[in-house]
């Protein structure tokens, strides 16, 4: 017998309102992964589940191969006017909760628009199964250019204590 299709709940959208939705499953909610992020990682996660949702990424062929239904843009226009998660001078902000989304296994940085100055692509990721193991990795081609420029500035820092030290000594 065919499933059918349930109805949408009053108390799940307004009238009359949109009729997408962005699945949380109990085993990501569950996860150590997910529940040791802040509150604003969470919402910031979960309005990135919603952008991967969008026809826009899973219709159109990204760098000529098959759409990827997982990729989105997660831009500044979004997280602070559609949003409204960051003030317009918080760039920091999103970055460092963007690096903790990263770091965490739940999103992937495809590429960086740093340097040619386009858009940031990112894909959610599987990787959260495996945090806190000894199985969890973190590829240097899956990081945000905030990562990457803050392993540079703490490696410096490092060095310098470092040479500080031997001075001292």
């Amino acid at each position: 017998m065919p499933r059918r299709k349930q109805p949408v709940k009053s108390w799940q959208r307004r009238p009359k309102g949109k009729s997408g939705f962005a699945a949380m499953y109990y085993d990501l909610l569950d996860s150590e992964a997910y529940t040791s992020l802040t509150a604003k990682q969470k919402t910031l996660y979960l309005y990135c589940c919603r952008e991967s949702h969008g026809a826009a990424m899973r219709d159109n062929a990204i760098d000529g191969g098959e759409g990827d239904e997982r990729l989105f843009y997660m831009n500044r226009g979004l997280y602070t006017t559609k949003y409204r998660l960051y003030g317009q001078s918080d760039k920091r902000g999103f970055a460092r909760d963007m690096a903790a989304l990263i770091a965490h296994g739940l999103v992937d940085c495809v590429s960086s628009g740093l340097a040619t100055r386009e858009r940031n692509l990112y894909r959610l990721s599987s990787r959260w199964h495996h945090y806190g193991t000894p199985a969890f990795s973190m590829p240097d081609g899956l990081k945000s250019t905030h990562m990457l420029i803050e392993e540079h500035r703490a490696k410096k820092q490092k060095a310098g204590d470092v040479a500080h030290h031997d001075m001292v000594t």
